[in-house]
């Protein structure tokens, strides 16, 4: 289809209200058919598409998120009558999380600067719940994982955990034109361990939140003929993401699982913090593997082809 009047690749690095009116008035005019009667379903999961992320002044920007977004919502724009689903993820944090700056205070009561790595109290220790944050850290080796202290971000009721506006109006124009909601999981609220997969929280046993609202999603994504996965970032939310559909679905079924390569951006590597911190070269490695598995990649331009016979319109 011809993309909206009011949509142009340049949106996703603003921040502002949606155009409810003109996206409603544009859905109206694309006439699609309802999901309802898709004989082939499809599903594009886009893992935590939000300002702190995916803005150039978001307090964790990850480099080149915001040409994915755009591409995500070109996608929505001239793939979306052959997409069934559209389901967004975000994370939600409160001040005083175990990956937080100020949880952590050295013996001059400074607090852990971004980006530090914690494997035990040696330098930092936390400011309460020692026992549990110990067994946190324990757990963590024990899988071969890092706690990493990140910047304040998708803090509970600001602006900076609400999904990119133009990705949101995308959301919205497709949900009015194929008459189907969009899906939405939050995650993240739990102090004691970080949520990094849109499915589970990296030490459950650490965890309070209710899963039947996250069994409710990950069963309707499944439900699926196929899976398209975007969203930010490669390294970490989507990276797990993924390794948690590896443990969950039958090899046989890895098949409809497809990467959109350049939907998505890592972390960039911690200077001096050698393999383990190299981000970009472990996100690689993971999308390698998942491909080997089974997965499938596609690029944005290539995934609309497939599913409409046109290129779309580069963003």
């Amino acid at each position: 289809m011809t993309r909206p009047s009011y949509f142009a690749a340049s949106d996703a690095t603003e921040i502002y209200l949606e155009r409810t009116t003109e996206v409603a008035a544009a859905a109206d005019q694309a006439r699609w058919r309802p999901s309802a009667d898709d004989v082939i379903r499809r599903v594009l999961l886009v893992i935590d598409p939000q300002l702190c992320f995916a803005h150039p002044r978001g307090s964790l920007f990850v480099p080149g998120a915001d040409a994915d977004t755009a591409r995500i919502a070109g996608f929505i724009y001239d793939a979306g009558s052959a997409l069934t689903t559209l389901a967004f993820t975000a994370d939600r944090h409160g001040a005083w999380h175990v990956f937080s700056p100020h949880f952590w205070r050295d013996s001059s009561g400074r607090p852990a600067p971004p980006f530090s790595v914690i494997e035990d109290f040696s330098v930092y220790r936390p400011i309460r719940d020692e026992a549990a944050v110990a067994r946190y850290l324990e757990e963590l080796r024990k899988n071969r994982k890092i706690l990493t202290i990140w910047p304040y971000h998708a803090t509970l009721g600001g602006p900076s955990g609400a999904i990119v506006p133009a990705l949101a109006e995308a959301g919205l124009f497709h949900a009015l034109a194929r008459k189907n909601e969009v899906l939405f999981l939050g995650k993240g609220e739990d102090a004691l361990t970080e949520h990094y997969s849109a499915f589970s929280p990296e030490v459950p046993a650490l965890a309070h939140s209710s899963q039947t609202e996250v069994s409710r999603f990950l069963e309707a994504i499944l439900s699926h003929d196929e899976v398209f996965v975007a969203g930010q970032a490669k390294s970490h939310c989507v990276r797990a993401t993924l390794d948690d559909l590896m443990e969950r679905l039958p090899a046989e079924a890895l098949g409809k699982i497809v990467l959109l390569d350049d939907g998505t951006s890592p972390v960039p590597a911690i200077p001096g913090g050698g393999p383990l911190l190299d981000f970009p070269a472990r996100a690689e490695e993971a999308y390698v593997a998942f491909a080997a598995a089974g997965m499938r990649r596609e690029t944005i331009a290539t995934a609309t082809q497939r599913l409409t016979g046109t290129r779309g319109i580069a963003p």
